[in-house]
């Protein structure tokens, strides 16, 4: 580790336990303002004409008044040339923060000193809240992984004096999204956040270079690589791949579907970049004392792991071992909506679906029973932004009556539930609740042709609005339809004969609205980790729905 000394500016070398304590820069670099380890090796009258010298004089000036004899800046003390020395300091960077005794927050775009209290630093429009520094990639360990923080603005003076410390620390909180226990208590707290969290801190940060979005979170994981630069987007491919053999942390899957950062085409259950992880800070891995999850692996032909699965008219569902909420506030009973869902689509291997965009809580005891599969590369659905959840069916039987629907609604309620043409086929004996309709099924006809139809009321949002339900049946062939009416905002999809339910002919339909939340045994899945067939050559897509006057679900074989 190379450190420039306050008082004589000159760089020493130090290895393993030799290190001394030692003061650290945390800055946004100012393009070729900036100062290499070249150029402080032989400073010119051009070099010192750079704010980036002022710059490393105002931090040794700072750091030598606190009675650190040394300090580290990335610009000097790294020297970029060389391959191997960059490759190192990059793997040890969050390290040398962490163990730094004080980190310097030098603000360049912040020139004016806060007031007292927390006007200043709360108020939307502040200098501080606006600062760069809180959007690029390189700082979020900068910010993490210190035990001390002193922040600075551009002419040097320390913003704790003026604002207190806790103040301070809560408005970080609110501009990046990152809860005051991590920043007050560092690694120890961080450790132990689950993968999707950590993404999620830096799903709005930007870095210079693609690859550096996923070098810049090293640390934040606790993974070493070897730096590719050239490799684009490959390199967060690579992270992922480091991060799951280090960890079985399902949330690592939990990102969502934003077309705006999704690459059109993309088949990965792998997320193309951090800013998928934007909305999933709320995911959390089931406790190890309460995991049953099994070891995966990533293989030549996918992802291999096992877990829960249903069966929909679109895919696969898979239920991870995740629960939605803060671990903080301790980890819900094994049971009801705890377990998140994965939606996938394909075949002998399974791809991330688009909808549900959200991994989403469901009902286990929908569940079935273990199976191995593989998940691999995958279709495109374009659904609308939808997130779904489910309960259990009602027991019933009659073969008489085994045509028809059970009805979910999420996001909002139903309220009710009739067949539009011929009330007298619904036996109110047979209905076993509001949310289930049975046809009766007519009897020694093996010919001829029958549709039955019914109409859901829903309501959310001081509206009520309608789903139509529809069975035709051709013989002893029968297939089943959703249509929505125009003026309604929810979506809907049947899931396919399955272990739903107890008569293979009555299908459950899932209402869906915007904004709501959220299978039994494991199966084998291949999961695809590569996101589309150009992958070197991403293009981001705009995955339109256009709706027309009244939408149809395709009907299910």
């Amino acid at each position: 580790m190379r450190l420039l000394d306050t008082h004589t500016l000159q760089l020493k070398e130090f290895i393993g336990k030799n290190i001394p304590s030692y003061a650290i820069l945390s800055h946004t670099w100012n393009g070729d303002q900036e100062l290499s380890f070249q150029e402080w090796q032989k400073l010119s009258p051009a070099a010192e004409n750079k704010s980036g010298y002022l710059k490393i004089l105002g931090a040794c000036q700072i750091a030598a008044g606190h009675c650190h004899q040394y300090l580290w800046i990335d610009t000097i003390c790294i020297d970029k040339t060389s391959s191997a020395e960059l490759s190192e300091a990059i793997n040890s960077m969050f390290a040398w923060y962490r163990d730094s005794a004080v980190c310097y927050v030098y603000l360049s775009d912040v020139d004016e000193v806060p007031g007292v209290g927390a006007h200043n630093v709360m108020a939307r429009d502040s200098p501080f809240r606006r600062s760069r520094w809180f959007d690029r990639g390189w700082t979020l360990q900068e910010l993490l992984a210190p035990k001390h923080r002193v922040f600075i603005t551009s002419d040097w003076t320390n913003i704790s004096d003026f604002v207190p410390s806790q103040t301070l620390i809560d408005a970080i909180s609110d501009i990046t999204g990152i809860g005051s226990t991590y920043l007050n208590e560092g690694w120890s707290a961080i450790k132990t956040a689950s993968v999707a969290r950590r993404m999620s801190w830096a799903a709005k940060r930007e870095t210079t270079r693609v690859e550096d979005l996923a070098y810049c979170l090293f640390g934040l994981f606790n993974i070493n690589m070897p730096l590719l630069y050239g490799e684009g987007h490959k390199a967060f491919d690579r992270l992922q791949e480091e991060i799951i053999r280090s960890s079985n942390d399902h949330t690592i899957f939990c990102w969502v579907w934003h077309n705006d950062h999704v690459p059109y085409g993309w088949r990965s259950v792998m997320a193309p970049s951090a800013k998928v992880f934007k909305d999933s800070a709320k995911y959390s891995p089931v406790d190890v004392d309460y995991r049953m999850s099994l070891a995966y692996t990533i293989t030549n032909a996918g992802l291999k792991i096992k877990l829960p699965t249903i069966a929909t008219a679109s895919g696969q569902l898979a239920m991870l071992d995740v629960y939605i909420g803060n671990p903080d506030e301790g980890m819900p009973a094994d049971g009801g909506f705890d377990k998140v869902c994965l939606p996938l689509s394909g075949g002998a291997i399974l791809n991330r679906a688009s909808f549900p965009p959200h991994p989403f809580p469901l009902d286990k005891i929908l569940l079935k029973p273990p199976r191995k599969l593989f998940l691999g590369l995958g279709s495109e659905d374009d659904w609308p932004h939808r997130q779904i959840a489910a309960i259990a069916p009602h027991r019933f039987s009659g073969p008489e009556y085994d045509v028809g629907f059970y009805v979910v609604v999420v996001g909002g309620r139903l309220i009710s539930l009739r067949d539009m043409n011929t009330p007298e086929a619904i036996d109110p004996h047979r209905r076993a609740a509001d949310d289930l309709i049975l046809f009766r099924k007519p009897t020694g006809l093996s010919v001829g042709f029958a549709v039955h139809r019914a109409v859901a009321r829903i309501y959310s949002d001081f509206r009520e609005m309608s789903i139509v339900l529809t069975v035709t049946r051709r013989g002893r062939d029968f297939r089943w339809a959703v249509e929505r009416e125009t003026d309604c905002r929810a979506n809907a999809f049947i899931a396919r004969e399955s272990d739903i339910l107890p008569s293979k002919n009555v299908r459950p339909v899932y209402i869906l609205f915007p904004n709501s939340g959220g299978l039994g045994g494991r199966e084998m899945l291949t999961l695809a980790q590569l996101g589309n067939q150009t992958h070197g050559n991403r293009s981001v897509g705009t995955h339109a729905t256009n709706l027309s006057q009244r939408q149809s679900v395709p009907s299910v074989d």
